[in-house]
């Protein structure tokens, strides 16, 4: 199916490319997404909102910029997002794009799970040291790659 999106134009979207997170994202009540990649964007993605052309975020992946992930997925949410043993989760941070590049953060307290299967997520909300919402980007590649 065609979207209309303000950021990338018409772009075509498949079923499986579709992402579910029943809950949203904090705060928009929106549930339906697809993430789009572009050439020369890496590490960074866009998740479009499929209901909402004006609405995508910028994310990348926590092991982007700060080595693999200690996020331990508790038991009730893998059996929601219906991840097997030994799945592996696709977690996704939320970036705030500062008004110059060096500027922009991560939020890395509230974190998308998503089964990369069905394309099921869930946004998790956790508990923590409270400079983790707005971690420089750039801070922590650069210390990922001098690593």
């Amino acid at each position: 199916m065609k979207i209309p999106t303000q950021c990338f134009g018409e772009i075509e979207v498949e079923e499986h490319q579709m992402l579910h997170l029943p809950g949203g994202i904090v705060p928009f009540p929106e549930e339906e997404y697809v993430l789009v990649t572009r050439a020369g964007e890496a590490p960074f993605a866009w998740l479009q909102c499929l209901q909402r052309p004006d609405l995508a975020f910028v994310v990348i992946s926590p092991e982007a910029v700060c080595g693999p992930p200690a996020l331990p997925i508790a038991p009730e949410i893998k059996q929601e997002l219906e991840l097997d043993d030994g799945e592996q989760a696709l977690v996704l941070c939320l970036v705030v794009v500062g008004e110059q590049p060096e500027q922009s953060t991560v939020n890395l307290l509230a974190p998308l799970v998503i089964n990369p299967r069905t394309g099921h997520g869930i946004q998790l909300i956790l508990n923590g040291d409270m400079s983790l919402i707005r971690v420089p980007v750039f801070a922590l590649e650069q210390q990922a790659l001098a690593a």
